[in-house]
């Protein structure tokens, strides 16, 4: 596979160094859009777009998570990502902002598509959305 463009550990630089403007201790990835640019994965969930439905939880240090069907991805596109990135389940997004959350972590939500309930399910868990 044929990977361009900007490599990730710039994108993820300067998403840390958003983290860091913010204040936070991590942001959420909700926007399939997004995951997909930061991680340079390509996929074909959504028609006519070549996104994977993901989400990604971006550490303001450590290793990001990427929530995504490992179906989604294939052996190279895997390899690819988890030079990045640790890659998880979509399940297992909920107990991850719930084990943050419950540490008292700031988790910035990017608003133009976080789920209402990830704001919800941070807050009721003690963090701070």
């Amino acid at each position: 596979a044929q990977f361009s463009g900007e490599i990730e550990a710039e994108k993820l630089k300067r998403i840390r160094l958003e983290i860091n403007k913010l204040g936070v201790d991590a942001l959420v990835l909700s926007d399939s859009h997004a995951v997909a640019w930061t991680f340079n994965i390509r996929g074909a969930d959504v028609s006519h777009t070549p996104l994977p439905l993901s989400y990604a939880l971006v550490p303001k240090e450590g290793r990001p998570l990427v929530f995504i069907d490992h179906r989604k991805l294939s052996n190279s596109a895997r390899d690819h990502l988890e030079q990045s990135a640790d890659v998880e389940e979509p399940a297992a997004l909920t107990a991850k902002l719930s084990e943050l959350a419950k540490r008292g972590a700031s988790i910035a939500l990017d608003g133009a598509t976080a789920a209402d309930a990830l704001s919800r399910l941070i807050a009721g868990a003690g963090g701070k959305p």
